[in-house]
């Protein structure tokens, strides 16, 4: 994951199986463990029924 264009302070979740490596390079992290296919395909199907409105681009 190339970082060298976030702004200073930007959040980021990041999901791995491995706690090891979950905020190792980056230090404003939100810990998900898990298998990311999984973890992603759970909080999708719980995301989708909030019918949220869709966002596009690059949140600054």
């Amino acid at each position: 994951m190339v970082t060298s264009q976030w702004l200073d302070g930007q959040q980021v979740i990041q999901i791995d199986v491995d706690p090891e490596e979950i905020g190792r390079h980056y230090d404003n992290t939100m810990r998900v463990e898990g298998d990311a296919k999984l973890t992603m395909e759970a909080l999708l199907s719980a995301w989708l029924p909030l019918h949220l409105p869709r966002k596009t681009g690059r949140t600054k």
